[in-house]
């Protein structure tokens, strides 16, 4: 799926049943799984990606100008 750009979590419901999983919660923990053993699949991703999600400060108060 990743191979031909179709987004893992989109795809979720298609992959549950195809695995025959009773929950999404169960695929996902895979999906989350393969991600950390297959780091290239966040870089295709981040790069898809990039836009959608902004950059969070986690330390508002952390002004690196001064």
């Amino acid at each position: 799926m990743s191979e031909s750009e179709l987004d893992l979590y989109y795809a979720l419901p298609i992959l549950s049943t195809y695995l025959g999983h009773q929950s999404l919660d169960a695929t996902d923990m895979y999906v989350r799984l393969t991600a950390e053993m297959y780091p290239d699949l966040i870089k295709k991703t981040s790069k898809i990606c990039s836009s959608v999600f902004p950059v969070i400060d986690t330390n508002p108060g952390n002004d690196e100008t001064n």
